[in-house]
């Protein structure tokens, strides 16, 4: 089943490229392998959230 959650992973991170948007997630590990894309942030980093 990881595979496809990947694939789902990915196809969320390309939309959201597509559409200049950020990618917000909780999911660490999906945080720490695309966050260097640049628009990929966790909730800590969001205007406002918590710390």
């Amino acid at each position: 089943m990881r595979g496809l959650a990947k694939t789902y992973d990915a196809e969320f991170l390309a939309l959201a490229r597509l559409l200049d948007r950020r990618f917000v997630t909780i999911d660490d590990r999906l945080w720490r392998g695309a966050r260097r894309l640049g628009f990929v942030v966790g909730p800590a980093e969001l205007e406002g959230g918590p710390a």
